[in-house]
């Protein structure tokens, strides 16, 4: 089993194409700056980033980055929301 010191020495091993970034939001910014280098494909869970440079960083990163990128809403799995979903789509469709 391989250890690594963090995100950027996975990223560099060429062990994977895809990391999915599930740290304090503060730390976004820092831990997805050599995802990108790595040309990763990358899910950052939300909340994106702690403060509007940051965020507007990441978004500018993104927006070039040739890999997918996306940010993960961890309410879409929960009971609730679920069904609403699913009763939202019900309406949409008996309104067809």
């Amino acid at each position: 089993m391989a250890v690594f010191a963090d995100g950027a020495a996975l990223a560099e091993s060429g062990l994977c194409n895809a990391m999915l970034v599930a740290t304090p939001n503060y730390t976004h910014r820092a831990v997805l700056e050599p995802l990108f280098d790595a040309e990763l494909h990358i899910l950052c869970e939300k909340a994106l980033a702690h403060t509007p440079a940051d965020a507007a960083a990441i978004a500018a990163r993104a927006d070039t980055h040739a890999q997918v990128f996306c940010t993960g809403m961890e309410y879409r799995y929960m009971p609730s929301p679920r069904a609403s979903s699913r009763a939202s789509m019900r309406v949409k469709w008996a309104a067809r």
